[in-house]
């Protein structure tokens, strides 16, 4: 797992506490999509809202997130800076 600081503040973007703030589910599924080459990159944690896990398919430089059921979302709807910060 990639361990990278936030643009906007100095938290990390893998939190440690996982277990803590991810859904069941979604830490099965982190385990099961690991095996085909995703791995997760950061989490959102919107105001109010479920925490969101972002994961990246190194074959094919493809972002996806993780509903709270488990599912992978591959088509987010959700804006992610380049690392050049575009």
């Amino acid at each position: 797992m990639v361990r990278c600081m936030d643009k906007r503040k100095s938290a990390a973007a893998l939190p440690t506490n996982l277990q803590d703030i991810l859904t069941e589910k979604q830490l099965g599924a982190l385990r099961r999509i690991a095996a085909f080459g995703w791995q997760l990159r950061f989490v959102r944690k919107p105001q109010s809202q479920h925490p969101i896990p972002f994961v990246r398919s190194e074959e094919t430089d493809t972002f996806a997130i993780l509903d709270d059921d488990g599912e992978l979302f591959r088509q987010p709807r959700i804006r992610i800076r380049s690392s050049n910060g575009n």
